[in-house]
């Protein structure tokens, strides 16, 4: 168990003491847009319903939404499509700077894992007949599920997300319901190949292939891959934390292993699948 691989932001003061991505959402929740759903709820019910109750009926919806997809649950009865897509961007608008590609630290913070990456696959490379593990399947929390993704650039939105620019981000790439749903995962694969480059890598998210941007048809040549993330994962790079340094640092307990299990995210790596 690494802590400095697996949740690097826990030892991270500067990713710790972020205040960006509470003060753009609690912004969001003072808008017309979160007024509005209140109103619509409440009218709904009959009621009126406060912010924080309309917090909890959406976590109700979501919760139940995920553990019984093909029912309705009652708590997602009392919100109209347009409401969820106003509560959705609330969440993104945490996650877009908390472990998204709002700030550069969560880039830098992918590093230990995207190094692991690298040198499991080297090393599959130098010895392919050597006895390597058929899969290595990491454990975390759904934020280093987000960081990673950032780290190997698979969401980038034109324009940052904003309390204030919800109408402009309709069509935006960075949506948590689709890069941390319940039970997410990062699969990265290692083919041998009997045409073209012989060793190719494919990477999928929550079990989808998924274009790792330079790559062609979901294929990614291995070289390029070393490559392109050759300067990231350099030694000093990934083990000097000294930008996680910050004048008001503050300590913070590390999470159990045993928690992070229960989170059911995965980050896997498989060797030598010949194609």
């Amino acid at each position: 168990y690494s802590p400095d691989k697996f949740i690097p932001y826990k030892i991270c003061d500067a990713w710790q003491n972020l205040t960006k991505s509470k003060g753009e959402q609690k912004q969001f929740l003072e808008t017309q847009f979160i007024s509005q759903v209140i109103a619509n709820v409440s009218s709904r019910l009959g009621l009126n319903i406060s912010l924080d109750v309309m917090l909890d009926m959406y976590d109700g919806c979501r919760y139940q939404a995920s553990w019984n997809v093909t029912a309705t649950s009652p708590w997602c009865a009392v919100f109209s499509k347009n409401d969820l897509e106003v509560l959705e961007y609330s969440e993104d608008l945490k996650y877009y700077y908390k472990a998204g590609p709002g700030r550069d630290l969560n880039r830098r913070l992918a590093c230990p894992l995207l190094r692991d990456l690298i040198s499991q696959f080297s090393a599959v490379e130098a010895l392919p007949d050597a006895d390597h593990p058929a899969a290595l399947l990491y454990f975390t929390h759904d934020y280093m599920v987000n960081i990673l993704g950032v780290g190997l650039g698979l969401v980038n939105n034109s324009f940052p997300l904003t309390a204030y620019n919800y109408p402009q981000q309709q069509n935006r790439q960075f949506r948590t319901s689709r890069t941390v749903p319940f039970a997410a995962n990062l699969l990265a694969v290692l083919y041998r190949c009997t045409q073209g480059e012989p060793l190719q890598v494919r990477f999928y998210h929550s079990e989808h292939a998924i274009d790792l941007p330079g790559c062609v048809g979901g294929q990614c040549s291995w070289t390029d891959i070393k490559l392109k993330f050759a300067a990231t994962v350099n030694a000093s790079t990934c083990t000097n934390f000294s930008y996680c340094t910050t004048a008001s640092s503050t300590t913070f307990p590390l999470a159990s292993p045993v928690l992070l299990i229960s989170v059911l995210v995965a980050v896997v790596y498989m060797c030598l699948r010949n194609t």
